[in-house]
């Protein structure tokens, strides 16, 4: 499902996964196993624009809108 997010930018809605047939489930995760941090790399955006004939800048806007849909959507889960 497509909503509208923030800025009124359309956004997919996530929902929780439908039940494995077999009852299995996913095990609980003790809270300081979880991460507070990640990182995200961002590597070889001036080779995807050299491949398709763009300049090197045009590779790095491209992963900074990239990397802006990530971040809205990994700070709606949280």
């Amino acid at each position: 499902m497509v909503v509208r997010g923030i800025l009124g930018r359309q956004r997919r809605e996530y929902r929780a996964p439908e039940p494995h047939p077999s009852g299995a489930r996913a095990p609980k995760l003790p809270g300081e196993l979880i991460p507070n941090h990640v990182a995200c790399v961002m590597d070889g955006n001036g080779r995807w624009a050299k491949e398709r004939g763009l300049p090197r800048t045009e590779g790095t806007r491209s992963a900074r809108a990239s990397s802006w849909t990530s971040s809205r959507a990994v700070s709606s889960w949280a």
